[in-house]
């Protein structure tokens, strides 16, 4: 346990951080021999024989040889191409499907951008006076009592501060106190903290197809992939993996007690942790939601 220092003014509140067919017919003739022979005979006129004209016999036609077709040759088909890890229906946790957006960023001005600004170097603290008005709440942790915020402008981390809020809430405070705690950038103190219920719209990075760089700390991400191999502990109780979504190798840190294993299928759902200068999804921080399948 970290010990940090909370400068609380006013109303403290804590709160927490997916065929054709063709016939030819034909009567009996009472004509003699030799008018039939003059009518319709064997030789090079165009008629249905066996001689050099063009019919439907032994030529050059559209049959069922080396075509484009949709059978197991090298041709564009639908066989074998699904991922066995591409989930049949997508979770985002607290999040329901109906407030769930795609993009890099959120919608609105709640002053984040200021945060952003005013976060000082690693390992620092600094007080400041920032009022943050609407900040869309996208994740939170009932164990920690962080909670994650976004706007337009990015995405900002609590510490230990929650007491009430949900995902798609909208946030009023006013930040006093800011830490850099490694990398990460929090607030560690408010005043006059309350929220709204209105229902926004969350912003989800999608993993499988955007990759993600540190400028996306604290953005709530989502993908599904698959666990290549073990990393080892991280911390009591956890282990890191190396997982693959879409174009991005990412860090999984997860619980032990969440059956993740080298060769399993995962679907992940949290804002964008760092470790060490290095972007990490990390089940361990968040009330989203991590499946093993």
């Amino acid at each position: 346990m970290r010990a940090k220092r909370l400068l609380l003014t006013g109303t403290l509140t804590t709160f927490a951080a997916l065929g054709m067919a063709c016939g030819i017919g034909g009567g009996d003739s009472e004509e003699p021999v030799d008018s039939w022979l003059l009518d319709g005979d064997a030789d090079t006129d165009a008629d249905s024989d066996s001689d050099s004209d063009s019919d439907s016999d032994s030529d050059s036609d559209s049959d069922s040889d080396s075509d484009s077709d949709s059978d197991s040759d090298s041709d564009a088909d639908s066989d074998a191409d699904a991922d066995p890890c591409e989930p049949g229906t997508a979770y985002y946790g607290e999040i329901s499907s109906g407030q769930v957006q795609w993009g890099r960023t959120g919608k609105g001005d709640a002053n984040i951008d200021e945060l952003i600004a005013a976060t000082p170097a690693s390992g620092d603290y600094a007080d400041v006076s920032i009022e943050v008005g609407g900040a869309t709440i996208t994740a939170r942790s009932e164990e920690t009592g962080d909670v994650w915020i976004q706007d337009a402008s990015g995405a900002y981390r609590t510490y230990g501060l929650l007491e009430d809020g949900f995902p798609g809430e909208n946030a009023y405070f006013v930040a006093v106190e800011l830490h850099n705690y490694y990398g990460i950038p929090e607030i560690t103190a408010v005043e006059e903290f309350w929220s709204a219920s209105t229902s926004s719209d969350i912003y989800l990075i999608d993993l499988t197809r955007q990759g993600v760089t540190l400028d996306d700390l604290s953005k709530p991400v989502w993908g599904w992939g698959e666990v290549t191999s073990a990393q080892g502990s991280c911390g009591s109780g956890y282990e890191c993996y190396d997982v693959e979504m879409g174009s991005n190798k990412l860090t999984l840190r997860a619980s032990s007690a969440d059956g993740v294993s080298t060769g399993s299928c995962v679907q992940f759902a949290g804002p964008l942790d760092q470790y060490d200068g290095q972007v990490r999804l990390n089940a361990g921080l968040n009330s989203y939601w991590l499946k093993v399948y």
